[in-house]
């Protein structure tokens, strides 16, 4: 979500999410539900069907995500395959407070439109 927006391109479906990360719908669901409920997220799009980051790139952390993604009720995270890139997991957590804005700029695109 955060990389679309940072290029300029539309708020992709939640569909197309699903599928791009290979995840089951009613995990990807419930992930977006939560990180709606913790304004991380918002629904965009002409019938409401898009994702779009809730704040500015620069203050979505890494921490803020993991954090929605912890308060789970409904057990959200045990159903998740296993596709956390490498990079992401060996960072300690002082690095928690990195944005996805600083992530982006890591990967060479933040700002650049393609």
């Amino acid at each position: 979500v955060a990389k679309p927006f940072s290029e300029g391109r539309p708020a992709p479906q939640q569909e197309a999410v699903e599928q791009q990360l290979r995840v089951p719908g009613e995990v990807t669901r419930g992930i977006s539900d939560k990180l709606i409920r913790a304004q991380l997220l918002t629904l965009a799009g002409r019938n409401g069907d898009c994702l779009a980051p809730g704040q500015s790139l620069e203050r979505i952390t890494v921490g803020n995500v993991l954090e929605a993604i912890r308060h789970d009720e409904d057990r959200v995270a045990d159903r998740l395959p296993y596709a956390v890139p490498s990079h992401l997991m060996e960072r300690p957590p002082e690095h928690e407070s990195v944005s996805f804005a600083e992530l982006l700029k890591q990967e060479g695109g933040y700002g650049e439109k393609n």
